[in-house]
């Protein structure tokens, strides 16, 4: 119950700051379609259709938030986050290869929510069988999945309801092998990529932990 009474603080916290913060981050969003993706566009001699993917993600009020949010809502310094984080994804998210197949990724229904109404991702563990890039665009991939899914999960909500703006993740540790190249991945994906998804995920549950993943639960630290 402890557990529980801490994140559903924590949720009702983020959707107050959300709703107070609201019209700003969208006069944001206003600037940065009207400003800065042209200046983007430009500077990266853009495709019109690298351009409108980039504008979906810029129309991505929840993402826009959380970075917002991650800045102490300063404009200035929020601008530039974001025009750091929209370069790194036409860099390594835009028309990369065939997506990299993750069956043990499970995006579970929007019916099954945890208690404070945010989706469910169940991911296990597996040997590490493909290359290294190969794991890191998975990896990629599926923050990117996460994020689109909330997005679209938002557009269903009404207006003045609570919208998701954060996802429960139950890792399932049973078939985790130690592996180095594993832990090297982690690490780069602790450092690198979870941080151009600031905030998305509202917590992370353990299943099948014992003392012997302490190693591994000092990198997720």
């Amino acid at each position: 119950m402890e557990i529980y009474e801490q994140l559903r603080a924590n949720c009702d916290k983020l959707l107050e700051a959300y709703h107070t913060n609201l019209e700003d981050v969208q006069k944001l969003q206003e600037t940065l379609i009207r400003d800065i993706l042209p200046s983007v566009t430009d500077e990266l001699n853009l495709t019109p259709d690298a351009t409108e993917w980039a504008k979906e993600w810029l129309s991505d009020t929840g993402s826009i938030f959380r970075i917002a949010r991650k800045n102490q809502f300063t404009k200035s310094f929020t601008l530039e986050a974001i025009r750091k984080n929209l370069v790194w994804r036409l860099d390594n998210l835009w028309q990369k290869a065939e997506p990299v197949p993750m069956s043990n990724v499970h995006y579970l229904s929007l019916d099954a929510l945890d208690p404070c109404g945010r989706p469910i991702v169940i991911v296990e563990t597996v040997p590490l069988e493909v290359e290294v890039d190969i794991a890191k665009q998975g990896i990629m991939q599926f923050f990117e999945t996460v994020r689109m899914n909330l997005y679209e999960a938002g557009k269903n909500v009404g207006r003045g309801q609570g919208i998701p703006l954060q996802c429960t993740v139950v890792l399932d540790l049973q078939h985790l092998t130690f592996q180095r190249v594993g832990l090297d991945i982690m690490t780069w994906a602790v450092r690198e990529v979870y941080p151009r998804f600031p905030g998305m995920l509202a917590a992370v549950f353990m299943m099948n932990y014992s003392w012997t993943h302490s190693g591994m639960w000092n990198v997720v630290k």
